[in-house]
């Protein structure tokens, strides 16, 4: 079986490692790399060319919606899936956040 290998980006080292021993418990996943800013995330994700990014939206430095853009320019086949995570109590910051990068949500 072939695993999905993830890199998980979040500026809270508690929620990554709460994310990370979830999906570790997972035999479909493996965790490749974590990131804590959207600079590096950029930086590991074109070295290790992961399936799927877990994205946190709001992070200080570059944003995640940022980070989307930065991949959005690698070539096709490097350009993993992405999923958005956002700790924020309202709908409408992660839908602006959204719209402002013009992301295609699947």
């Amino acid at each position: 079986m072939t695993r999905i290998r993830l890199v998980i980006v979040d500026d809270h080292s508690l929620f990554r490692a709460g994310l990370t021993s979830l999906i570790s418990e997972m035999p479909e996943f493996q965790i490749t790399a974590e990131a804590s800013d959207g600079q590096s995330a950029i930086e590991i994700i074109r070295k290790i060319k992961p399936d799927v990014v877990l994205l946190d939206v709001n992070m200080p430095g570059l944003s995640g919606v940022e980070v989307v853009k930065a991949i959005r320019n690698l070539p096709h086949a490097d350009q993993p899936r992405i999923l958005m995570l956002t700790i924020s109590k309202s709908d409408h910051d992660l839908l602006e956040r959204l719209l402002q990068g013009r992301m295609v949500i699947y």
